[in-house]
């Protein structure tokens, strides 16, 4: 029984080992997601507000903002992300203040 435990723990702590190379804004980003006030304004946001374009490399990805996203900057981004998305794949644009 207590090995079955282990191996449980260690499927479970598996999923984490993305977080290993993420960076500060990676570690925002995930902090961020697990904010409950975060994801109802995230999950209320206009999909359609964000428009992402193909560019001559692969690792590049242009955004182009269609509508500003007032709620988004009060969170010090310029856009919602899905709050699904890992830090891993999130495309996440912050502003300053």
């Amino acid at each position: 029984m207590q090995i079955q435990c282990a191996d449980l723990r260690e499927d479970r702590l598996a999923k984490y080992d993305y977080t290993a190379m993420l960076t500060p804004r990676g570690w925002g980003w995930e902090h961020l997601r697990c904010n409950h006030c975060f994801c109802r304004s995230a999950w209320a946001a206009d999909p359609e507000a964000l428009s992402r374009i193909g560019s001559c490399h692969s690792r590049i990805t242009l955004m182009k903002l269609r509508r500003a996203q007032p709620e988004a900057e009060n969170w010090g981004s310029f856009s919602f992300q899905t709050p699904i998305t890992s830090a891993s794949s999130a495309l996440v644009c912050t502003c300053r203040r």
